[in-house]
């Protein structure tokens, strides 16, 4: 566990993460490695807000629908819900928040 966890952190995009971090994002970071929480740190970095959308799985992309409340998230295909979710987010930003 922790071998994976010391490869994980010496990654090329770990360390990106990092660099374009505010302290609350690295001590969140800081936090899942002291702890050994190797599940922690995956999702601290598939989550992090300076990841792209395209970037992001399906998987993920699905989990971000579900939360923002986007009809048939589940039934969407990736460039779907990528478009779906920037609506969303487009709209929230303007002031229409749900």
């Amino acid at each position: 566990m922790m071998r994976r966890l010391e490869h994980l952190i010496l990654s090329p995009l770990f360390e990106r993460l990092w660099k374009d971090s505010d302290e609350g994002l690295k001590d969140a970071a800081t936090k899942r490695v002291f702890a050994g929480d190797l599940r922690g740190l995956k999702a601290w970095m598939r989550n992090h807000p300076s990841i792209d959308l395209g970037e992001k799985s399906v998987r993920t992309l699905r989990e971000i629908g579900q939360r923002q409340g986007i009809a048939n998230y589940s039934r969407l295909t990736k460039v779907e819900l990528m478009s779906a979710i920037r609506e969303r987010e487009a709209h929230e930003k303007d002031g229409h928040g749900d």
